[in-house]
């Protein structure tokens, strides 16, 4: 929690990655340290790159061309190969 070394959370969902975004913002506030955070598959992350890019977080994309073959993956970008900020 002191931002010694980051926490990697797994997840392709986008309403995953918005709430653990909003539970660092809230465990940086009380506790005054920057919290090192990854999100690993973030299949979904082009939906909320804004965000990402202000709570510098980072991301590894895995697979590295992912396609939605479930509905709960039907919100994957197939063209987005890496996400800029």
């Amino acid at each position: 929690m002191q931002g010694a070394i980051p926490l990697i959370v797994k997840t392709n969902n986008a309403d995953i990655i918005a709430t653990v975004l909003a539970v660092k913002a809230e465990v940086e506030t009380s506790n005054k340290h920057k919290m090192r955070l990854v999100f690993m598959g973030a299949a979904e992350a082009h939906l909320v790159v804004s965000e990402l890019r202000n709570a510098d977080v980072g991301v590894i994309l895995t697979p590295p061309r992912s396609f939605p073959y479930t509905w709960d993956h039907r919100r994957v970008c197939v063209l987005c190969y890496g996400i800029s900020a």
